[in-house]
Protein backbone atom coordinates (compact mmCIF):
# COMPACT_ATOMS: atom_id res chain seq x y z
CA UNK A 1 0.00 0.00 0.00
CA UNK A 2 1.17 3.61 -1.09
CA UNK A 3 0.38 6.43 0.02
CA UNK A 4 1.45 9.87 2.01
CA UNK A 5 0.90 10.81 5.60
CA UNK A 6 -0.13 14.45 6.56
CA UNK A 7 2.32 15.85 8.91
CA UNK A 8 0.80 16.42 12.38
CA UNK A 9 0.56 20.29 13.75
CA UNK A 10 2.92 20.90 15.54
CA UNK A 11 0.62 22.16 18.67
CA UNK A 12 -2.24 21.25 20.22
CA UNK A 13 -4.86 23.94 21.58
CA UNK A 14 -6.63 23.51 24.74
CA UNK A 15 -9.55 26.07 26.18
CA UNK A 16 -11.16 25.93 29.52
CA UNK A 17 -12.31 27.90 32.42
CA UNK A 18 -10.31 29.19 34.89
CA UNK A 19 -12.40 31.29 36.92
CA UNK A 20 -16.28 31.25 37.53
CA UNK A 21 -18.36 34.13 35.85
CA UNK A 22 -21.71 35.66 37.84
CA UNK A 23 -24.35 37.48 36.57
CA UNK A 24 -23.45 41.13 36.59
CA UNK A 25 -20.24 40.11 37.09
CA UNK A 26 -16.72 38.65 35.89
CA UNK A 27 -14.82 35.52 35.20
CA UNK A 28 -12.31 33.76 33.26
CA UNK A 29 -10.99 31.75 30.72
CA UNK A 30 -7.62 29.89 29.79
CA UNK A 31 -6.29 29.27 26.15
CA UNK A 32 -2.66 26.96 26.38
CA UNK A 33 -0.77 25.99 23.33
CA UNK A 34 1.37 22.89 23.73
CA UNK A 35 3.75 21.15 21.96
CA UNK A 36 3.29 17.63 20.72
CA UNK A 37 6.15 15.97 21.81
CA UNK A 38 9.59 17.61 21.61
CA UNK A 39 9.52 18.60 18.46
CA UNK A 40 12.48 20.26 16.88
CA UNK A 41 10.48 23.29 14.79
CA UNK A 42 10.49 26.81 15.92
CA UNK A 43 7.20 28.44 14.96
CA UNK A 44 5.94 32.12 13.98
CA UNK A 45 2.86 34.47 13.71
CA UNK A 46 1.08 32.03 16.29
CA UNK A 47 -2.66 33.91 16.93
CA UNK A 48 -5.38 32.58 19.29
CA UNK A 49 -8.89 34.07 18.89
CA UNK A 50 -11.31 33.19 21.84
CA UNK A 51 -15.15 33.55 21.26
CA UNK A 52 -17.46 34.20 23.87
CA UNK A 53 -21.39 32.95 23.99
CA UNK A 54 -24.02 35.92 23.75
CA UNK A 55 -25.09 37.24 27.37
CA UNK A 56 -21.07 37.63 27.63
CA UNK A 57 -17.84 40.53 26.33
CA UNK A 58 -14.58 39.71 26.84
CA UNK A 59 -12.84 42.81 28.54
CA UNK A 60 -9.06 41.70 28.52
CA UNK A 61 -6.23 39.02 27.92
CA UNK A 62 -2.63 38.45 29.27
CA UNK A 63 0.06 35.92 28.48
CA UNK A 64 3.86 36.33 28.41
CA UNK A 65 4.75 37.04 24.74
CA UNK A 66 1.53 37.62 24.18
CA UNK A 67 -0.50 40.76 23.24
CA UNK A 68 -3.88 40.68 23.25
CA UNK A 69 -7.24 42.91 21.84
CA UNK A 70 -10.78 42.66 22.78
CA UNK A 71 -13.84 43.41 21.17
CA UNK A 72 -17.37 42.44 21.55
CA UNK A 73 -17.74 38.98 22.61
CA UNK A 74 -14.47 37.89 20.74
CA UNK A 75 -10.61 38.58 22.30
CA UNK A 76 -7.09 38.32 19.74
CA UNK A 77 -4.38 37.33 21.04
CA UNK A 78 -1.23 37.65 18.69
CA UNK A 79 2.63 36.43 19.80
CA UNK A 80 4.50 38.29 17.31
CA UNK A 81 8.18 36.63 18.38
CA UNK A 82 9.37 33.09 17.35
CA UNK A 83 8.41 30.34 19.48
CA UNK A 84 11.74 28.06 19.77
CA UNK A 85 11.81 24.84 19.42
CA UNK A 86 10.63 22.32 22.02
CA UNK A 87 9.10 25.71 24.06
CA UNK A 88 5.74 25.73 25.00
CA UNK A 89 3.83 29.50 24.78
CA UNK A 90 2.69 30.38 27.87
CA UNK A 91 -1.00 30.32 27.93
CA UNK A 92 -3.31 33.05 27.86
CA UNK A 93 -5.52 34.31 30.80
CA UNK A 94 -8.49 36.02 29.27
CA UNK A 95 -11.44 38.03 31.07
CA UNK A 96 -14.90 38.16 30.46
CA UNK A 97 -17.86 40.31 31.76
CA UNK A 98 -21.67 38.45 32.11
CA UNK A 99 -24.70 41.01 31.53
CA UNK A 100 -27.43 40.90 34.41
CA UNK A 101 -29.88 40.07 32.11
CA UNK A 102 -28.19 36.60 30.62
CA UNK A 103 -30.82 34.21 32.81
CA UNK A 104 -29.85 31.61 29.86
CA UNK A 105 -26.47 31.69 30.98
CA UNK A 106 -27.60 30.92 34.59
CA UNK A 107 -30.05 28.51 33.94
CA UNK A 108 -27.26 26.52 31.79
CA UNK A 109 -24.90 27.16 34.97
CA UNK A 110 -22.38 27.28 32.32
CA UNK A 111 -21.10 29.30 29.22
CA UNK A 112 -18.99 27.73 26.50
CA UNK A 113 -16.55 29.18 24.48
CA UNK A 114 -14.75 28.05 21.32
CA UNK A 115 -10.87 29.08 20.37
CA UNK A 116 -9.24 29.14 17.29
CA UNK A 117 -5.18 29.02 16.96
CA UNK A 118 -3.38 29.11 14.14
CA UNK A 119 0.91 29.75 13.39
CA UNK A 120 3.32 28.98 10.93
CA UNK A 121 6.43 27.03 10.65
CA UNK A 122 9.56 26.70 8.87
CA UNK A 123 9.05 28.03 5.42
CA UNK A 124 11.95 25.97 4.25
CA UNK A 125 10.19 23.15 4.46
CA UNK A 126 6.97 22.84 2.38
CA UNK A 127 5.03 19.82 4.33
CA UNK A 128 5.65 21.83 7.82
CA UNK A 129 5.14 25.67 6.41
CA UNK A 130 1.52 25.81 7.28
CA UNK A 131 -0.42 27.97 8.18
CA UNK A 132 -1.72 25.48 10.67
CA UNK A 133 -5.17 25.64 12.31
CA UNK A 134 -6.46 23.99 15.37
CA UNK A 135 -9.81 24.54 17.42
CA UNK A 136 -11.02 23.58 20.24
CA UNK A 137 -14.23 24.43 22.58
CA UNK A 138 -14.42 24.74 26.48
CA UNK A 139 -16.66 26.17 29.24
CA UNK A 140 -16.51 28.39 32.10
CA UNK A 141 -19.10 27.97 35.55
CA UNK A 142 -21.74 30.72 36.02
CA UNK A 143 -23.04 31.46 38.92
CA UNK A 144 -26.42 33.24 39.51
CA UNK A 145 -26.78 37.09 40.97
CA UNK A 146 -25.76 37.73 43.88
CA UNK A 147 -28.97 38.51 46.55
CA UNK A 148 -28.81 39.89 49.53
CA UNK A 149 -31.27 40.90 52.42
CA UNK A 150 -31.00 42.27 55.95
CA UNK A 151 -32.20 39.49 58.18
CA UNK A 152 -32.41 41.34 61.75
CA UNK A 153 -32.93 44.56 63.28
CA UNK A 154 -34.25 46.36 60.08
CA UNK A 155 -36.90 48.92 61.60
CA UNK A 156 -36.70 47.90 65.25
CA UNK A 157 -36.17 49.80 68.06
CA UNK A 158 -33.44 48.99 70.22
CA UNK A 159 -33.24 49.65 74.70
CA UNK A 160 -29.65 50.50 75.48
CA UNK A 161 -29.58 51.56 79.36
CA UNK A 162 -25.95 53.52 79.41
CA UNK A 163 -23.79 53.64 82.17
CA UNK A 164 -24.17 49.73 82.02
CA UNK A 165 -20.73 47.22 80.97
CA UNK A 166 -20.16 46.88 77.38
CA UNK A 167 -21.71 43.48 76.85
CA UNK A 168 -25.24 44.93 78.08
CA UNK A 169 -25.08 47.22 75.22
CA UNK A 170 -24.18 44.90 72.54
CA UNK A 171 -26.75 43.75 69.43
CA UNK A 172 -25.72 41.66 66.45
CA UNK A 173 -26.84 42.31 62.97
CA UNK A 174 -27.59 39.88 60.39
CA UNK A 175 -27.51 39.63 57.03
CA UNK A 176 -28.22 36.64 54.35
CA UNK A 177 -26.30 36.03 50.73
CA UNK A 178 -27.78 34.02 48.56
CA UNK A 179 -26.31 32.71 45.14
CA UNK A 180 -22.36 32.50 46.60
CA UNK A 181 -20.71 29.31 47.37
CA UNK A 182 -19.79 29.29 51.17
CA UNK A 183 -16.08 30.79 51.44
CA UNK A 184 -16.59 32.74 48.38
CA UNK A 185 -17.91 35.85 49.49
CA UNK A 186 -17.01 38.80 51.35
CA UNK A 187 -18.90 41.37 53.45
CA UNK A 188 -18.50 44.79 54.84
CA UNK A 189 -20.72 46.12 57.44
CA UNK A 190 -20.61 49.87 57.53
CA UNK A 191 -22.63 52.48 59.79
CA UNK A 192 -24.28 55.10 57.75
CA UNK A 193 -25.85 57.21 60.55
CA UNK A 194 -26.13 57.84 64.37
CA UNK A 195 -23.18 57.86 67.28
CA UNK A 196 -20.43 56.02 66.08
CA UNK A 197 -20.73 52.36 67.48
CA UNK A 198 -17.50 49.72 68.06
CA UNK A 199 -17.50 46.72 65.15
CA UNK A 200 -16.44 44.04 67.28
CA UNK A 201 -15.36 41.70 64.20
CA UNK A 202 -13.74 44.19 61.95
CA UNK A 203 -15.75 45.77 59.34
CA UNK A 204 -15.10 43.34 56.95
CA UNK A 205 -16.28 39.67 57.33
CA UNK A 206 -16.39 36.39 56.24
CA UNK A 207 -18.51 33.42 56.96
CA UNK A 208 -21.47 30.98 55.28
CA UNK A 209 -23.41 33.17 53.18
CA UNK A 210 -26.43 32.59 54.41
CA UNK A 211 -25.47 33.85 57.75
CA UNK A 212 -23.26 37.29 58.11
CA UNK A 213 -23.02 38.55 61.50
CA UNK A 214 -22.06 41.98 63.25
CA UNK A 215 -21.41 42.88 66.60
CA UNK A 216 -21.78 46.38 67.38
CA UNK A 217 -21.50 47.86 71.46
CA UNK A 218 -23.25 50.84 71.51
CA UNK A 219 -21.77 54.01 72.67
CA UNK A 220 -22.45 54.39 76.68
CA UNK A 221 -22.70 58.28 76.67
CA UNK A 222 -25.69 58.62 73.90
CA UNK A 223 -28.48 59.90 75.47
CA UNK A 224 -32.30 60.52 74.29
CA UNK A 225 -33.42 58.85 70.98
CA UNK A 226 -30.71 57.93 68.76
CA UNK A 227 -31.26 56.75 64.89
CA UNK A 228 -28.48 54.21 63.87
CA UNK A 229 -28.06 53.29 60.48
CA UNK A 230 -26.10 50.11 59.11
CA UNK A 231 -24.88 48.83 55.79
CA UNK A 232 -24.20 45.29 54.33
CA UNK A 233 -22.37 45.34 51.06
CA UNK A 234 -21.19 41.93 49.75
CA UNK A 235 -18.87 40.91 46.78
CA UNK A 236 -18.51 37.48 44.83
CA UNK A 237 -17.14 36.69 41.53
CA UNK A 238 -16.74 40.09 40.16
CA UNK A 239 -20.34 41.36 41.70
CA UNK A 240 -21.13 44.04 43.84
CA UNK A 241 -24.53 44.33 45.95
CA UNK A 242 -25.39 46.44 49.45
CA UNK A 243 -28.12 47.44 51.68
CA UNK A 244 -29.31 49.72 52.24
CA UNK A 245 -31.20 50.26 48.87
CA UNK A 246 -34.34 51.68 48.11
CA UNK A 247 -34.87 52.81 52.10
CA UNK A 248 -34.01 49.26 53.58
CA UNK A 249 -32.14 49.89 56.18
CA UNK A 250 -31.12 48.32 60.12
CA UNK A 251 -32.10 50.81 62.51
CA UNK A 252 -31.63 50.60 66.27
CA UNK A 253 -33.30 53.43 68.49
CA UNK A 254 -31.47 54.33 71.35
Amino acid sequence: MQGTLAPTPQLSLQVEGASAGRLGGVGSVEATLTRRGRDGVAVTNARVRISGPVGTRMTGGSGAGWFCIPSGRVIDCRHPGSIAARRNPASIIATFSVASSANRLARAAQADFVSSATWAGDPADAEIAGPWLETDSGSAIIHDRLGLSLVSGAGSSIQITTGTDAAFREVVLEGAITGADTGAVQAEWSQLAGPTVQMLTGATVEGAPDRITQTIVFPDTATGTQTYVFGLRASSDGQTVERPERGEEVRGVL
